[in-house]
């Protein structure tokens, strides 16, 4: 099992980081989960700022409505904050099981905060040593680890955090995390960051070329390619949200002598055909490769572009990146 903290995914569960943690659940090689406390804590991260906005916005809108001399609405519509949040956790969800921390490991978190037992620790303290306790939510978080690693005695557990300030980066641990791992510190293995566990999980083999390039230049594909590009890059008038942004550099299809342009995202699922196919490789999750792909369709144009609507045509990197990059733009619409 491949347990995460929460630094892991903080970038959101449509990256290079998912896509490789999701490969490695689909071919079997591990099952990948998130302690609750982890999740819960990026849930919040998203959906903090979503009520900030909401209510600064909902104030901005009441001092508006005020000095209106006709009518307006006097609030804005309600959102569904439970809503926003139950939308954030099933996202992580599809990366990653959810574990979650009983009342026994709730209670020992809660008891290392308040005695400043690692991964707790005090923070701000004066010449009285007197601070602010901290380090709970770590503690649940390496607790949960500990639990599934005890309760499944057949597997290897990779636990894989950044936190390297109040986890460490492997033994020796501190009082009471050695004794945490007592009698499972073969089958316990800490790693800092995804390229450790990408070195653990790659083996370089031949791989069967004519097969890659057989399923790359397949229309459904292409036709795969196409709806991905939409969901994760879909225009701002269907989707609200800076945690996810949509902008994208491209050519436009009836102006390409005036260079590349940004576009805010897709109107319509682009169309998605194969520019070459990279190098493919071989490992234990599976085979993977780089290649190059375009995409032309409707896209929402940029505030600083004249027009509203526009054609556009983009060439993101390959199916583990769709960070755009330029290329010759070929149609105006799908």
């Amino acid at each position: 099992m491949i347990v995460l903290d929460a630094n892991i995914l903080y970038k959101g569960p449509d990256t290079v980081t998912t896509d490789l943690l999701q490969t490695i659940r689909a071919a079997g090689a591990e099952k990948v989960g998130i302690p609750s406390v982890a999740l819960e804590e990026l849930v919040a991260q998203r959906v903090n700022p979503y009520r900030e906005r909401y209510e600064a916005a909902s104030a901005a809108w009441k001092k508006i409505a005020e000095d209106t001399p006709w009518s307006l609405p006097q609030e804005l519509p309600r959102v569904d904050i439970d809503r926003y949040a139950r939308h954030w956790r099933q996202r992580f969800e599809s990366v990653a099981d959810n574990l979650a921390a009983d009342a026994d490991i709730l209670n020992e978190a809660l008891t290392r905060e308040m005695n400043v037992l690692p991964p707790c620790k005090l923070v701000g303290a004066d010449a009285d040593n007197k601070g602010h306790k901290v380090g709970a939510r770590d503690a649940a978080i390496w607790l949960t680890a500990v639990s599934y690693a005890r309760a499944h005695p057949d597997e290897t557990i990779y636990f894989v955090s950044a936190n390297t300030h109040d986890f460490g980066n492997g033994a020796p641990y501190q009082h009471p995390m050695n004794e945490d791992l007592a009698g499972i510190e073969d089958r316990f293995v800490h790693l800092t960051n995804m390229n450790e566990l990408v070195d653990l999980f790659t083996k370089r083999t031949a791989p069967d070329n004519e097969a890659v390039k057989a399923v790359l230049e397949s229309p459904n594909t292409a036709r795969l390619m196409g709806r991905e590009a939409f969901r994760r890059m879909r225009s701002s008038r269907f989707r609200h949200s800076v945690l996810t942004r949509a902008h994208f550099e491209c050519f436009d299809a009836e102006a390409i002598e005036e260079g590349p342009v940004v576009a805010r995202g897709w109107i319509n699922e682009p169309r998605g055909w194969l520019e070459h196919i990279g190098e493919a490789r071989h490992t234990a999750s599976g085979t993977t490769s780089g290649p190059r792909w375009s995409r032309d369709g409707p896209s929402s144009a940029s505030p600083n572009s004249a027009g509203g609507d526009r054609g556009w045509s983009c060439a993101p990197g390959g199916p583990r990146s769709l960070s755009a990059q330029p290329s010759r733009a070929r149609s105006r619409h799908c």
